[in-house]
């Protein structure tokens, strides 16, 4: 399932998976550097963890495709 997130002009954009046992985000942006961006995928995440904690399922959040983030947002994590 693809998930967009607006913020304005900013799209954060994440796709989640899910297996029996865990809920894998796949964060597809290859640059999270603004503010507002990291702002809305920690929301994201905040309620994709609600989720899987309901669902009692691990959480897996895949990087894979970004080549650069801000401090910022590794702060978030």
């Amino acid at each position: 399932m693809q998930q967009s997130i607006r913020y304005g002009v900013l799209v954060v954009t994440f796709s989640l998976h899910e297996d029996s046992d865990k809920i894998i985000v796949h964060v597809t942006d290859k640059v999270i550097a603004t503010e507002a961006q990291i702002q809305k995928l920690g929301l994201g995440l905040i309620d994709t963890c609600k989720k899987a904690a309901s669902s009692a399922k691990k959480m897996v959040v895949d990087f894979r495709g970004v080549e650069f983030m801000t401090s910022a947002m590794c702060g978030k994590l």
